[in-house]
């Protein structure tokens, strides 16, 4: 999944090399072991294929948000528009403010990323400014959500279990055995 062009369309404009998907998976596995939460694995129902991760990490990738919580995503292009972002991203959010007892969550989107962006939108994330990325100079709007408005947003803190039904999220911990 990570080898195509369009799951890494932004920042890179081109899919990772075998080398580059190992580091990141080998990343990803570290922060669970450090941070105790970071990207989950996301399955179909039943036993279908893995088609994206989706989760909360520390943002080290960038001065402006570093130190900050980010959630991120990225999804098999077969399965962008179906909803499985928007489940996985509101579950994670959820694990953020309940389990981890964060208060805000921040996302960095590149403007032209209009999906991500209806996404970010979507899920609660609203835009409080824009600003430079320094190693590719591209425009980003940096998204914040804050616990209150997530949970207005969603009715009651159980809506969003109510609403997950047609993906698996998997701890990516679970994937590395």
């Amino acid at each position: 999944m990570f080898a195509q062009p369009e799951v890494w369309e932004f920042p890179f404009a081109r899919g990772l090399t075998r080398e580059e998907t190992e580091l990141r998976l080998s990343r990803y596995i570290e922060t669970w072991e450090h941070d105790g939460f970071g990207k989950y694995a996301v399955e179909l129902s039943g036993d279908g294929p893995l088609i994206g991760c989706v989760g909360l990490e520390l943002a080290t990738w960038f001065h402006e948000i570093e130190g900050e919580v980010e959630i991120g995503w990225r999804l098999d292009p077969r399965y962008w528009g179906d909803g499985y972002a928007t489940e996985a991203a509101l579950a994670s959010l959820k694990v953020g403010f309940d389990r981890l007892g964060l208060d805000r969550i921040v996302a960095v989107v590149e403007p032209a990323n209009l999906a991500s962006l209806r996404l970010a939108e979507k899920i609660g994330l609203r835009v409080v400014r824009e600003t430079l990325e320094p190693k590719f100079g591209r425009l980003l709007e940096v998204f914040v959500v804050e616990r209150e408005i997530f949970e207005e947003a969603t009715g009651s803190q159980t809506a969003v279990e109510d609403g997950l039904h047609s993906a698996k999220v998997l701890d990516t911990t679970t994937r590395a055995h």
